[in-house]
C-alpha cells in the first residue's frame, strides 16, 4: 500500500492511497486524518474507489475553472471533465491503473 499525496490543486489536497494486494483492503477506512511536522491535523474524506466514482460525487469534490473547465495536471492543460481532472493526476503520476486506487479529499479553504 501506498499514500500519495496531491497538493497542487489551488482549492484541494487529494490524497491517493494505491492498494498492491486485497489483504490492504481493510486500512481504506483507516486513512482519515495526518499530522504534519507542524503539528497541524488534515482530515481527508473518502470519496471512493476511483473506477466506482461517480459524476455526482465528483462534482461534489472536483472544483472547476472559471470557464468550467477542469485542470489537465499532467499535460498542463484543460479537460472538460471532473473524472479527467482526476485521471491527469493519475497520469502525473504514472500509478499503475491496474491496482485499485482510494481517493480522499480535503478542502484547502474553508467554505
Amino acid at each position: 500500500m501506498r499514500r500519495i499525496f496531491f497538493e497542487k490543486d489551488s482549492h484541494k489536497d487529494y490524497l491517493f492511497l494505491l492498494i498492491d494486494d486485497e489483504s490492504e483492503l481493510d486500512q481504506v477506512y483507516k486513512v482519515d486524518n495526518f499530522t504534519d511536522e507542524m503539528g497541524r491535523e488534515y482530515v481527508y474524506n473518502l470519496m471512493g474507489e476511483r473506477k466506482n466514482l461517480t459524476e455526482e460525487k465528483l462534482n461534489e469534490h472536483v472544483i472547476p475553472l472559471t470557464n468550467g473547465n477542469y485542470k489537465d495536471f499532467h499535460k498542463d492543460d484543460e479537460v472538460k471533465t471532473p473524472q479527467a481532472c482526476i485521471e491527469s493526476i493519475i497520469d502525473y503520476y504514472n500509478f499503475d491503473r491496474k491496482l485499485e486506487i482510494f481517493i480522499y479529499v480535503r478542502s484547502k479553504v474553508n467554505p
